[in-house]
C-alpha cells in the first residue's frame, strides 16, 4: 500500500515476537530456543482433548528423554498459578513454552510477571484453538481487565499445522475478526511505511484464508493451509497493534465485551465493518489500496465476510446494531447538534463532543 503523506525521518518500530509457520515447525523446537540462548523449558500444556496431541508431538520431539511439563486448565485458579510460579522460581527453567488457547498462553504471561525480578524467564508460545488477538502482543486479557506489558511479549510465535488444524471454522473466523480491527485501527492516519507493509501482509493473508475456509473441508491438507495462513495474520495483527499503542475503538470493543453475555471476538465482529466503513468516508485513497490488496473485493463486504462466518448468535446482532445505530448517529452532524443540549445534562465532560 502507498504512503498518503511524507515520511517522518526519526521514528522507532519493533517486531518484538519472531514467527515460525509450517506443517511440522514444532520439530524444529531445539533450534528455535537456540536462536535465542535457550536451553531449558518448561512446558505448559492444556488440558483436555487437545492434550493428547500436543504430547504426541512432545514424545516425537524428545523421544524417551524426560521433559518438563505443566497441565493448564481453561478456568485455572490462583492457586494454580502460585503453584507454577514457585517451580518457575525454584527451577533452572529459562523459558517457557506455552502450548494452547488464551487461557493458556494469558497464564503464562501471568507467571511472567510474577516472577518478574525473581527469576527472569523468556517465553515461547505456541498459539492454537480459540485465541484473542493478543498472543503475539505485549498484554493480555482477564475476565475483567485487559493487562498491557511489554514484559510479558513472547520472544517467538511457533504456529505448527498440526495443533492450528484443530481449531473449527468458527474460531478461525472470531479470531480474524479480531485481528482485523487491530490492523485497520493501526492504519488509520499513519505514515509509517513499515507498519503499512504488516497491515498488506495481514489483509493478503486474510484474503487467502478466506478463500481456503470456504472451499476448505475440515480433514484436508488445505485446511492446514488455511489456518496456518490465519497464524500470519494473527502474528502481523500483534506487530501492528504493538506499533499502534493503545486504540479508542479496540478500547471501546474490550468495554463492550461482558462476561456472560459477549466476548471479544463478538464485540470485534461487531465493530469490524463499521471500522472498515469508517475508512472508506475519511479515506479512500487507502480504501482503495486494501481494495487492491484483496485482489478487487469490496474491504466492507470482505469484513462483512469474516463475520457471517463467525456464526454471530442473537447477543451479537443486538451488538452489531447497537454499533451502527450509533455509528449513524454520530455520523450525521444533524443528530450530533440535536443530541448536545441532552449531553449537558451529564456530569463530567458531558456536551463535549
Amino acid at each position: 500500500m502507498t504512503l498518503r503523506q511524507p515520511l517522518d525521518t526519526g521514528f522507532k518500530f519493533h517486531v518484538q515476537t519472531q514467527l515460525s509457520v509450517g506443517t511440522e515447525v514444532l520439530d524444529h523446537t531445539f533450534k528455535i530456543m537456540e536462536s535465542h540462548a535457550l536451553k531449558y523449558p518448561l512446558w505448559l500444556i492444556p488440558k483436555g482433548s487437545h492434550q493428547g496431541v500436543v504430547k504426541k508431538i512432545l514424545t516425537q520431539l524428545y523421544g524417551k528423554a524426560a521433559y518438563h511439563s505443566i497441565q493448564v486448565d481453561d478456568e485455572w485458579s490462583e492457586e494454580e498459578l502460585l503453584s507454577t510460579t514457585q517451580t518457575v522460581a525454584a527451577g533452572n527453567f529459562d523459558c517457557m513454552v506455552a502450548c494452547g488457547n488464551a487461557s493458556c498462553i494469558g497464564y503464562a504471561k501471568h507467571v511472567l510477571l510474577k516472577t518478574k525480578g525473581i527469576h527472569p524467564i523468556s517465553l515461547i508460545v505456541v498459539p492454537f484453538g480459540t485465541l484473542d488477538g493478543s498472543e503475539c502482543q505485549g498484554g493480555f486479557h482477564t475476565d475483567t481487565t485487559t493487562v498491557e506489558s511489554e514484559d510479558t511479549v513472547a520472544v517467538h510465535a511457533v504456529f505448527d499445522g498440526r495443533l492450528t488444524r484443530l481449531a473449527t471454522r468458527k474460531e478461525v473466523a472470531r479470531t480474524m475478526c479480531t485481528s482485523l480491527l487491530h490492523v485497520c485501527t493501526s492504519i488509520l492516519g499513519t505514515p509509517d511505511p513499515m507498519l503499512m507493509g504488516f497491515a498488506e501482509s495481514a489483509f493478503k493473508h486474510a484474503h487467502q484464508t478466506l478463500e481456503f475456509i470456504l472451499s476448505a473441508s475440515k480433514e484436508s491438507s488445505s485446511w492446514i493451509d488455511c489456518t496456518l495462513s490465519a497464524s500470519a495474520v494473527l502474528h502481523a495483527a500483534g506487530v501492528c497493534a504493538d506499533n499502534r499503542g493503545i486504540s479508542t475503538i479496540v478500547s471501546f470493543a474490550e468495554t463492550l465485551a461482558i462476561p456472560d453475555l459477549a466476548d471479544r471476538h463478538q464485540t470485534a465482529a461487531a465493530l469490524l465493518p463499521f471500522v472498515m466503513r469508517y475508512i472508506g468516508n475519511t479515506e479512500p485513497m487507502l480504501y482503495k489500496e486494501i481494495a487492491k490488496v484483496l485482489l478487487g473485493m469490496d474491504p466492507v463486504e470482505f469484513a462483512n465476510a469474516w463475520v457471517t462466518l463467525s456464526e454471530p448468535k442473537g447477543t451479537d446482532r443486538v451488538i452489531q446494531q447497537l454499533c451502527g445505530d450509533t455509528h449513524a448517529l454520530l455520523m450525521n452532524p444533524r443528530h450530533i447538534r440535536e443530541l448536545e443540549p441532552l449531553l449537558s445534562l451529564f456530569p463530567a465532560q458531558g456536551g463535549a463532543l
